[in-house]
């Protein structure tokens, strides 16, 4: 399967195998390429070659995917003028797989305020109204894109341990994007990494904890010490920067 863009990078000759009942992390740098995976798999958008099955199911343009797919998109497509109780409602109302209940429970230990309107929301908050929903719905892949975005300590610890009970109860198949290594291996047993359109690796996550590496110290040392490799995450800060690689060398610390 591939997918091409005119005016930017899109996949190349993807050729990608999901197991049925397995938590998998899908990895790379900003613009990698994760996101259009993602939109391919929930049929956002469609391949320029290539068909894309799930559950042994080709998936066609037109097809109801509501119990087969669900995707927790980075972008927001839900309309912001309308509160948040009656985005449940609607969705109760068209997707019977969707658990109402649920919703308002992992809402409110979010402490969540239904009443408000999407377009009164942080960007934390935003992320958590859509696990809200994705952790509401049984389908046999579930699709998490930046399921962290915006969230504190305390919402990222609440949302591992709601995203480990929905496997749990459903065990299906879930894939989360990231590009912070380190904040998502004790939710993932596979990993695919993905750098410029195409899959550069596809191992266990002990593969990828004996080989990912992490430098932090102040931005010309960490350039220094990375000496040309190519991380799949720098993130820099006032005073830190952090990058994660991946790689075979051993004996690397952090500066």
């Amino acid at each position: 399967m591939s997918k091409r863009y005119k005016k930017q990078k899109g996949l190349k000759y993807l050729n990608l195998e999901l197991k049925a009942h397995m938590i998998y992390g899908l990895l790379g740098r900003n613009g990698a390429g994760k996101s259009t995976i993602m939109n391919l798999m929930a049929r956002r958008i469609f391949p320029s070659s290539g068909l894309l099955k799930i559950s042994g199911v080709q998936l066609k343009e037109g097809m109801n995917l509501s119990p087969i797919v669900h995707l927790l998109s980075e972008e927001n497509y839900y309309n912001i003028d309308v509160k948040i109780a009656s985005h449940f409602k609607n969705i109760h109302d068209l997707n019977e797989h969707f658990d109402i209940e649920n919703a308002y429970r992992i809402a409110e230990l979010f402490k969540l305020d239904s009443n408000q309107k999407l377009k009164s929301l942080s960007t934390g908050y935003l992320t958590i109204f859509k696990l809200c929903i994705a952790l509401s719905i049984r389908v046999d892949v579930l699709l998490l894109d930046e399921p962290i975005k915006g969230l504190d300590a305390n919402h990222r610890e609440l949302f591992y341990s709601l995203h480990l009970e929905y496997y749990q109860n459903h065990n299906n198949t879930i894939v989360i994007s990231s590009h912070i290594i380190d904040e998502i291996t004790n939710l993932i047993e596979e990993v695919i990494v993905i750098e410029d359109g195409n899959i550069i690796l596809e191992q266990s996550v002990e593969y990828l904890l004996n080989h990912a590496y992490l430098f932090s110290g102040k931005y010309e040392e960490v350039i220094k010490t990375l000496n040309g490799l190519i991380p799949l995450h720098i993130e820099r800060k006032a005073f830190e920067t952090r990058a994660n690689i991946l790689t075979e060398i051993e004996n690397m610390h952090n500066l």
